[in-house]
């Protein structure tokens, strides 16, 4: 994550011009009662301060309260204190500085807003790009290494971004679901390909077409990252038991 200050010439290239003559759709929250409080809103520069226009009414918001920001545009956030307030628009002060989320750090920041932004994290335009240290790329590569293309891929090659291929071994997968990220489940990986994956299930109700996970490990391996991807598809498996969960992931190994 990287900080400006205002002073800065990246605060005006990323917030200053950002804003100019602009109303600009935001995730606003902050915390009211002992609960975070997550709200759409519309921010625009008044001035030398912030009009926010909230879609829900927080009647806990005060003057001084804190609130926090952020645009999926530009993948900015910021935090800054409110100056005047009525039912559905305050006033914010100017945030002293901004901070840019890189990829890992906006998957954190879904997670712990409460309001897991699914389609957040689906919109994403950084998801094609993605900073992964070089021990997870030697991971993945050697995963991709150790698999088999079936015969029907080798067929439809050419029509398929990324042909899937079969463990030569049995391998297992570790992952966490978006809405427990401190659950981890092991599962036997089915297939895999730069583009997704999937992996075989006893009973397929426990995961639904949209869902988001998490995969932290390949066997023993770790990820410093993890492998984010989207529930594609589930269907049973022909001539075996179990059925298989595809997974499209949100930017390609």
């Amino acid at each position: 994550m990287q900080s400006y200050l205002s002073d800065s010439d990246d605060y005006q290239t990323n917030f200053t011009q950002w804003l100019k003559g602009q109303e600009r759709e935001v995730v606003t929250w902050f915390t009211g009662q002992e609960k975070r409080l997550v709200s759409q809103a519309v921010l625009k520069n008044h001035e030398n301060s912030l009009v926010v226009r909230l879609a829900d009414s927080f009647e806990h918001l005060e003057s001084n309260s804190v609130v926090y920001f952020f645009s999926e545009t530009n993948k900015i956030i910021f935090r800054t204190e409110v100056v005047a307030l009525d039912e559905q628009k305050a006033t914010v002060k100017m945030p002293a500085s901004i901070s840019l989320l890189s990829y890992q750090d906006f998957i954190k920041l879904s997670r712990s807003v409460g309001q897991v932004t699914k389609d957040y994290l689906k919109k994403m335009s950084f998801g094609q790009i993605v900073d992964r240290s070089e021990s997870d790329q030697s991971i993945l590569d050697t995963q991709l290494e150790e698999m088999s293309v079936d015969e029907e891929d080798k067929i439809y090659a050419d029509q398929r971004e990324s042909p899937r291929a079969r463990p030569k071994v049995k391998k297992k997968i570790n992952l966490s679901p978006e809405e427990y990220p401190d659950l981890r489940l092991d599962f036997a990986l089915f297939d895999l390909s730069r583009g997704g994956l999937s992996f075989v299930v006893d009973n397929p109700e426990k995961f639904s077409k949209g869902d988001i996970i998490s995969i932290h490990k390949f066997d023993d391996k770790d990820l410093d990252q993890p492998l984010l991807g989207e529930v594609a598809s589930l269907r049973a498996i022909d001539d075996e038991q179990g059925h298989k969960i595809g997974v499209k992931f949100l930017s390609e190994i």
